[in-house]
């Protein structure tokens, strides 16, 4: 690789989230939120802070090792260094908050995990301490219990409302403890709580005192807790304007004492106004180069915000604090803007590169665009104002590639300083090139195999369609597997069809025949689900499933170790030699009529160079040579147990190892399977490697899509019994003859 000009070490800031982003057709917009931007500041040595922090006026609190720590506010709201004071009390405790004046409570249960998996809360006690660090009260819960979902509810169980009264929702109340420490009422949310099979809930903080439940049922609800004489009920807030058409409200709310927050879909962090009931626009997490899955979003004094990011790297994980102060958009340097469309949402790393990239040009600044109507995609792109850059999953290559919407940028690579083609492995490089022009330059990959019942497929890789459709026969009381019809004609049959039926050149379709007819009646008597393309069926002992390789994990898992009753086949062949089903993801091209060409591939220059080495169980293979020379290099590295320096020996003297992974693969009984591996072979690796050089890279053919989409479609009137087989095969040769001869 070529010497990397920019800085290098940036780090992976989330893993899953959308920008600012303003909604399909809305053309223009303005930066920040009524002439005001969050400028965002990281602030370092903060890793050891956890991630359920807390705040007064004058004071910021976090959990070290399960103890409590107190940092003081600065007069401006800033935390005055990252290293805090141990705060008293807290022996068991399960959550806690703080009120404005700085007096902590705890809450301190007995924790009994259930047979069920559930988790149950007993007894134990509430304290409160002054913020000089003296005990207030400690109230008894004896007699009392709760049980909820899976582990254990997560932090929220505990609030502070007006009056410095504090709330606890145990099971089925929320109760309500006054300044003395005695519970004056209860609020009764039996009704609205979630199953234990599933929901989350918690109690946040709002303006003026207020305290809120969130819960969600089916679909998130947030219910103010109101006061009325001794007790209390619960009054349904209103949620509008944080749907979207096909997407319902998520579970990103965040309490303050200057009102409720929630992080949404299109980007824009929103406070709720409990006079109006209605949300109000607060930030553009775009604007201040954020991330919108925040861990956790704190109001501090002066108008600052404090946000909080969880981040997975190589199997672990670290926290990442930003210090927010609100500024004016005038005062903030003028930068050319480049536009990113992208469809629905934006992947984490890319995300990642646009937040990093614009912290540190002084020249450019990306503003993401969603869209959802690849109509109004095509509209702009032709239009006089076009974005900058595509992502290009998951659209048809071919179609913008082909069109010439889409720059070469090889030309790029030869101009640039930092890479060279040679960077990259050839295949992913090759799945972008349309027509010889490279539209773009993916950063990672996956690959995918047909995993056999080894007894009934044979000993090695490698069969054709014909060998398939004989194992059927072999064994005629079991199925493929529990697919929709339609996957099974894309993967099994796609290009034997697109071969033996299908004429490209003269416009000619063979699909009226006894042949083809034979094709769907084995398909019917084969595939497991005929009606329903939303679930998969549960099939008895089926011949094979789809194994998934994103790493030299998934290989040993499904490739190498899989024992002796199943075997990697990969997928069919003309020929019956091996071939597997690959996919290159991050690929970002830039628009031919884009004005800012220059900036665009400074960029994915930048987003490129700037990728690192995942050696984890759920990553995927990186595209560039040297990244992936480094992950199999790891792979074949052993841990060992060590005491300082040296290594531990077991009793033969053999160096004591440690599972370098842990991971789950579905097996042919569609049983969820855990395993450990402690390391790769030098054989498991090479085998990788050879597995990759026989995978198919090719973009999606558009044509063979909508083909198989039309057999589908069609063959659904036969297989619900409403046509008969010969009519239905008519229908199907002139929809596809149509189509095909429009694609000549």
């Amino acid at each position: 690789m070529k010497k990397w000009g920019y800085r290098n070490g940036i780090l992976c800031l989330l893993l899953a989230a959308l920008l600012s982003l303003p909604a399909c057709g809305k053309e223009e917009r303005e930066r920040g939120i009524d002439g005001y931007v969050y400028v965002a500041e990281q602030l370092a040595g903060t890793e050891h802070w956890g991630q359920d922090v807390k705040n007064s006026d004058s004071g910021l609190y976090y959990m070290d090792e399960g103890v409590l720590y107190r940092i003081p506010l600065g007069e401006d709201g800033s935390p005055e260094g990252t290293r805090g004071e141990k705060v008293p009390g807290g022996k068991g405790m399960y959550d806690y908050t703080v009120d404005a004046g700085g007096n902590v409570y705890y809450y301190s249960p007995v924790m009994d995990i259930l047979d069920s998996g559930n988790t149950e809360l007993k007894g134990g006690t509430l304290t409160r301490y002054r913020e000089d660090g003296s005990q207030d009260y400690c109230l008894s819960l004896e007699g009392r219990s709760a049980v909820y979902t899976g582990g254990a509810i997560n932090p929220g169980s505990l609030v502070v409302g007006s009056g410095n009264r504090l709330f606890l929702m145990m099971g089925d109340a929320i109760l309500v403890v006054d300044q003395e420490g005695t519970i004056v009422s209860a609020a009764d949310i039996s009704g609205i709580r979630p199953g234990m099979d599933w929901g989350t809930e918690k109690l946040m903080e709002g303006e003026d005192g207020r305290v809120y439940y969130l819960v969600s049922a089916g679909r998130r609800s947030l219910y103010e807790l109101v006061e009325d004489g001794s007790t209390y009920s619960l009054r349904s807030c209103s949620l509008n304007g944080l749907e979207t058409e096909g997407r319902s409200v998520g579970f990103d709310f965040y309490g303050s004492r200057q009102g409720v927050m929630y992080s949404s879909t299109d980007g824009i962090l929103y406070r709720y106004s409990a006079r109006e009931d209605a949300w109000q626009e607060l930030l553009r997490w775009g604007d201040s180069n954020l991330g919108r899955a925040a861990s956790e979003v704190l109001w501090l004094p002066g108008e600052k915000l404090l946000t909080s990011y969880q981040i997975y790297k190589n199997n672990s994980s670290r926290n990442e604090f930003y210090l927010l102060d609100r500024r004016r958009v005038e005062e903030l340097p003028e930068r050319e803007e480049l536009v990113m469309a992208c469809w629905d949402s934006l992947d984490a790393d890319l995300e990642d590169a646009v937040i990093r990239f614009n912290r540190e040009s002084d020249r450019y600044h990306i503003t993401v665009q969603l869209y959802e109507d690849e109509d109004w995609l095509d509209a702009k792109l032709v239009s006089s104002d076009p974005p900058d850059m595509l992502v290009l999953l998951p659209l048809n290559v071919r179609k913008y590639g082909g069109k010439q919407i889409l720059e070469d940028l090889d030309p790029y690579l030869v101009e640039s300083s930092m890479l060279d083609r040679e960077d990259f492995l050839a295949a992913p490089l090759e799945g972008y090139t349309i027509e010889g022009r490279l539209v773009g330059i993916p950063s990672e990959f996956v690959c995918h195999t047909l995993v056999a019942d080894r007894p009934a497929a044979g000993t090695q890789a490698g069969w054709s369609l014909e060998d398939i459709m004989a194992l059927t026969e072999q064994y005629p009381h079991r199925k493929l597997n529990g697919n929709y019809i339609l996957w099974n004609l894309k993967n099994l049959c796609g290009d034997y069809i697109m071969d033996t039926f299908i004429d490209r050149d003269n416009g000619v379709c063979h699909l009226d025949t006894e042949e083809f007819r034979s094709l769907l009646l084995w398909l019917e008597e084969s595939c497991g689900n005929l009606t329903d393309p939303s679930i998969i069926a549960e099939v008895e002992n089926p011949l094979i499933f789809r194994g998934m390789v994103r790493n030299i994990v998934d290989y040993m898992g499904n490739v190498s170790r899989l024992g002796d009753d199943m075997i990697s086949m990969g997928y069919p062949s003309p020929d019956g030699s091996p071939r597997y089903q690959a996919g290159a993801f991050r690929a970002v091209g830039i628009i031919s009529k884009s004005r800012h060409k220059e900036g665009a591939w400074q960029f994915i220059e930048y987003f490129l160079c700037h990728q690192e080495a995942d050696c984890g169980a759920y990553a995927n293979m990186p595209t560039r040579r040297d990244l992936l020379e480094e992950v199999l290099e790891d792979a074949m590295t052993p841990r060992y147990v060590k005491i300082g320096d040296e290594i531990s020996l077991d009793k033969a003297g053999n160096p004591i190892m440690l599972p370098k992974w842990t991971t789950g693969f579905w097996n042919l009984h569609g049983e969820y399977v855990w395993e450990s591996y402690e390391y790769a072979t030098k054989e498991e690796v090479d085998g990788l490697l050879e597995l990759i050089s026989q995978a198919d890279f090719s973009p999606e053919d558009g044509l063979e899509t909508a083909v198989m989409d039309i057999i589908a479609e069609e063959a659904g009137s036969y297989l619900d019994g409403s046509k008969p087989l010969e009519e239905v095969t008519k229908i199907i040769q002139g929809r596809v003859s149509t189509l095909v001869q429009e694609n000549m």
